[in-house]
C-alpha cells in the first residue's frame, strides 16, 4: 500500500495535500473542494502570466517576421517571381501542393509552421487582416489584442466582406421582393387564425407545417409566424429562386438537340418515379 502511495506522488509531481487526500478516496469535502479551486485559480493565473503570457509574445512576434517578410517580398521591383518559386521548391519539398495554396502569406505561414491544417489557416488569416489594416506603428501583439486574440480574428469576415446575418438579410429580401407576387404552388387558402401572419411582424408570410396523407394529400398541421423561422424559410427560397434562374439560362443557352435529350430524360425519370 505505501508503494502504491509513493508512486502516486512521484508521478503526479507537486500537488496539495488537498489533491493528495483526493488520491485517496473518492470523497471530499466542501471546504477541501473549494480550497483546491482557490488552488487551481491561483495556479491558473500564474500560468497566465507566465508561461501562456510568453507563449503568445513568442508566437505574436514570430507572425510579426512573417508579416514583415511578406510585405519585403511583396514590395520587391526584380527577382520577385524567382523567390516566389524558390518558396514552391521549398513547400514541394516538404510534402505540400504550393499550386494549392492561394497566397503568400499562407504559403510563408505553412514554410514556418509545417502546418497545412486550420492553424496555418488562421494564422496566414491574421497576416492577410494586418497587411489590410494594421496601422503602420501598432506592433504586431498590439494589432492581434486589440482585435481579441488569433480565434477572433479567424471568425472575422474579410475586410469588406459581408458577415452570415447580412449575408441571410439579403436572401431574405430577395426572396420576399419574388414571392410576393410568384405563382403559388397551391392558392386560394383560408388563412385560419394560426396562419395568419403577426400583426407585428414585418412580413406578410407565415410558416406552414404540411403532413402528407396515405390518399396522397397534404394537410396543414401546423403555423408558424415565428420571424426566424420565416426568414430562415425565406432565405432557403431565394437560394431555390437562384439556382432554378441559373438553371433555366444555362438550358435557353443549349441547342436544341441538347434539349430533346433531356427532354426524353426527365420523361423516363418520372415514369420511375410514378
Amino acid at each position: 500500500m505505501h508503494s502504491i502511495v509513493g508512486h502516486a506522488t512521484t508521478a503526479a509531481g507537486c500537488i496539495s495535500s488537498n489533491e493528495r487526500s483526493f488520491l485517496m478516496s473518492n470523497t471530499i469535502t466542501i471546504t477541501d473542494a473549494l480550497n483546491t479551486l482557490d488552488e487551481l485559480e491561483a495556479a491558473q493565473e500564474a500560468w497566465s502570466e507566465g508561461s501562456y503570457k510568453k507563449s503568445n509574445e513568442e508566437l505574436y512576434a514570430i507572425l510579426d517576421r512573417c508579416f514583415t517578410l511578406h510585405q519585403q517580398i511583396s514590395g520587391m521591383q526584380e527577382g520577385k517571381r524567382k523567390l516566389i518559386k524558390a518558396i514552391n521548391l521549398r513547400l514541394s519539398g516538404m510534402g505540400m501542393n504550393p499550386d494549392k495554396i492561394p497566397d503568400l502569406a499562407t504559403k510563408i505561414v505553412r514554410c514556418t509552421f509545417k502546418d497545412t491544417g486550420k492553424r496555418a489557416t488562421s494564422y496566414a488569416r491574421v497576416i492577410k487582416f494586418a497587411l489590410t489594416d494594421k496601422p503602420v506603428s501598432q506592433t504586431m501583439a498590439t494589432y492581434i489584442t486589440n482585435m481579441g486574440g488569433i480565434e477572433e480574428i479567424r471568425r472575422t469576415p474579410k475586410p469588406g466582406a459581408l458577415t452570415p446575418s447580412e449575408i441571410k438579410a439579403k436572401l431574405v429580401e430577395t426572396a420576399e421582393a419574388e414571392l410576393v407576387t410568384a405563382q403559388p404552388l397551391i392558392g386560394k387558402l383560408k388563412l385560419v387564425d394560426e396562419l395568419q401572419p403577426a400583426n407585428d411582424s414585418e412580413f406578410d408570410f407565415c410558416a406552414a407545417l404540411v403532413r402528407k396523407n396515405d390518399d396522397g394529400t397534404g394537410a396543414i398541421v401546423y403555423g408558424s409566424t415565428t420571424t426566424s423561422i420565416v426568414k430562415t424559410l425565406l432565405a432557403e427560397a431565394a437560394k431555390k429562386l437562384a439556382e432554378a434562374k441559373e438553371e433555366a439560362e444555362a438550358y435557353d443557352k443549349l441547342d436544341d438537340e441538347a434539349k430533346a435529350r433531356i427532354a426524353v430524360i426527365k420523361e423516363a425519370a418520372a415514369q420511375r418515379a410514378a
